[in-house]
């Protein structure tokens, strides 16, 4: 299970300067995390990637489906998509970390995401992998992983 997780990530970040290397990166928290990630992290979408996310908003329907509200970091500050878990594991809350998996840009989404004021990368389209913590290694570049949906 871990060498999927370790391939699904495929290439992170490498410290900008030698001062970083070898060490663990801790924040404060998870907006501080996203922050960081969006200036210095892989946001290059690319399909069946995994992509740092904030969960913006949790939607439950009626028949007992949960939806989550996610913020994908990228350079301009984060795009806004939709997503659920990969599998049936603990449920996220507003502010979580996640690393959600691209597999498709789906031009109905991205024209819905568009409708409502978002921008059409919204049409990546894909499910919630893992949730993680807001520290990241320097020296290997892996996330601390706290639960995976797979």
């Amino acid at each position: 299970m871990f060498k999927f997780l370790r391939d699904a990530f495929g290439d992170q970040p490498k410290p900008k300067s030698e001062s970083l290397a070898g060490r663990k990166l801790y924040f404060k928290g998870t907006r501080e995390f996203i922050d960081y990630w969006c200036q210095y992290g892989n946001t290059n979408i690319v399909s069946r990637k995994s992509f740092v996310a904030i969960v913006e908003g949790v939607e439950r329907s009626s028949e007992g489906e949960t939806a989550y509200f996610l913020s994908v970091a990228s350079p301009d500050g984060g795009f806004k998509t939709t997503s659920m878990l990969w599998k049936p594991g603990p449920e996220l809350a507003k502010g979580d970390l996640v690393l959600w998996m691209v597999r498709e840009f789906n031009e109905v989404s991205a024209k819905i995401h568009v409708k409502h004021g978002f921008d059409r990368r919204g049409g990546w389209i894909g499910p919630i992998i893992a949730k993680i913590a807001p520290e990241f290694d320097a020296n290997d570049g892996r996330y601390t992983i706290l639960h995976t949906y797979q």
